[in-house]
């Protein structure tokens, strides 16, 4: 609300309160804290906001309407006055991450697990400064060298692979895990999927496709005239007759 109302927290605090406890009430009375927790278990421990949202009305038959205003309002003030005490969270940038204790994070305390949220921003800000694909091994490896990080690597490499997508608006994550920015360039999108092309020749329409299906969120690959330098740089590859072949 301070962010909000552009004014300092401590002066923001009364009026908080005041809107959280009635929040609360509705919150508590709807079950939000026992099926944030649940909705977490299915994320690893730890999820965004957004996801234990979507998570936690899937989780009762009994088909509760929330509309996602009201939803993130609920679950935003239950984290908040810590209805749930296995319940944790934290914002990082435009990201709340939120997380809870059990089997999988036993052994760390729960405010270790996004103690130093905004660190994960920043460790995934340099990685993809170049602009190349960051591959999900070359992400864990940052992520163990960084002494803030160390109660994530608990997580599965496709689980933080989405986290650390979350934390930065323009950086995007896909089915392999690989983090890439939204306005991927041709040529390192080309080199991650280079390995996998045929010995044959390939077209331009074949090309676009592959990189649309590796990286759904990147701008389309140019048309032929602007697409030869960047496949002979990145694949090696020249025109040959009906698409690019390998190089002789």
């Amino acid at each position: 609300m301070s962010e909000i109302l552009g004014v300092e927290r401590p002066r923001a605090r009364a009026v908080w309160r005041l809107a959280a406890s009635e929040l609360a009430v509705a919150a508590e009375r709807a079950g939000w804290p026992a099926r944030v927790t649940r909705a977490l278990g299915e994320l690893e421990g730890l999820g965004t906001l957004l996801e234990v949202v979507g998570a936690s009305r899937g989780l009762d038959a009994a088909g509760d309407r929330f509309d996602p205003l009201s939803a993130y309002a609920l679950t935003r003030v239950t984290l908040e006055l810590a209805l749930s005490p296995e319940v944790a969270w934290r914002r990082s940038g435009v990201t709340v991450l939120v997380a809870k204790s059990g089997d999988l994070t036993s052994a760390v305390p729960t405010d270790a697990l996004f103690e130093h949220a905004s660190e994960l921003r920043h460790v995934v800000a340099g990685l993809v400064t170049a602009g190349d694909v960051v591959g999900a091994r070359r992400l864990e490896q940052a992520v163990s060298l960084s002494p803030e990080l160390g109660s994530l690597t608990v997580l599965s490499a496709s689980r933080l692979s989405e986290l650390a997508a979350a934390q930065i608006p323009y950086v995007l994550s896909n089915r392999r895990g690989e983090l890439y920015l939204a306005d991927l360039k041709p040529v390192p999108a080309l080199v991650a999927v280079g390995p996998t092309l045929p010995s044959r020749e390939v077209t331009v329409e074949e090309l676009q496709r592959r990189v649309r299906a590796r990286f759904p969120g990147a701008l389309p690959l140019p048309s032929r005239e602007a697409l030869d330098d960047a496949v002979r740089v990145a694949t090696g590859r020249v025109w040959g007759t009906r698409g690019y072949r390998p190089a002789q």
